[in-house]
């Protein structure tokens, strides 16, 4: 007759199925910070491309203004002033001179006190 002997030993080396509460829990952990970790992320990254577009708007408004003051028929008629469009302030100035007059065109960009500066000279006809 032969005995079979069964080990009780349920130690490192034993077989497991499923996880234990305290794996579950840690896991939970990590992925909640990835989780919110991704959206502060995405909250930056979606006011970061706002920020650009009103840059990108008010450098157009500068050049765009810059064009029309270098365009002015005479030098005369070059003066500073000041406008608003889309919500963007603009300001230029005109220096003196005979042939070449130095502007310079500023657009203040909302909210913030952020603004975008063009100066050029323009060549009077």
């Amino acid at each position: 007759m032969t005995v079979e002997r069964r080990s009780t030993d349920l130690g490192w080396g034993a077989a497991r199925s499923g996880l234990t509460v305290v794996e579950v829990l840690v896991a939970l952990v990590v992925l909640t910070v990835g989780v919110i970790a991704l959206a502060s992320t995405a909250a930056l990254v979606v006011r970061q491309i706002g920020t650009s577009a009103r840059l990108a708007t008010a450098a157009y408004l500068a050049q765009s203004r810059l064009e029309r003051l270098a365009g002015a028929l005479s030098c005369g008629a070059l003066a500073p002033g000041s406008a608003s469009s889309a919500g963007f302030a603009e300001e230029w100035t005109v220096g003196a001179g005979t042939s070449v007059v130095p502007v310079t065109v500023t657009v203040r960009i909302p909210p913030g006190p952020r603004s975008v500066t063009i100066a050029s000279s323009v060549l009077c006809r």
